[in-house]
């Protein structure tokens, strides 16, 4: 006798993967600033997200 719960997570688990694979994340995480600067390592141009010190922030050489 098959279970139920058994195929209804073989279908969950199959659309999440689905949606990990053919979704973009990836594009969409890089409009936000903090997360492009996490994930890339370069400048976002905004001194507050990089954590840069108020020298740096002074001269201007934040990122």
């Amino acid at each position: 006798m098959k279970q139920p719960h058994r195929s209804i997570t073989a279908v969950l688990m199959t659309v999440i993967y689905v949606l990990i694979t053919f979704s973009p994340l990836a594009p969409l995480a890089m409009f936000s600033k903090g997360v492009a600067h996490a994930v890339t390592g370069q400048c976002s141009g905004d001194c507050d997200i990089c954590g840069c010190s108020a020298e740096r922030r002074a001269s201007h050489t934040c990122c």
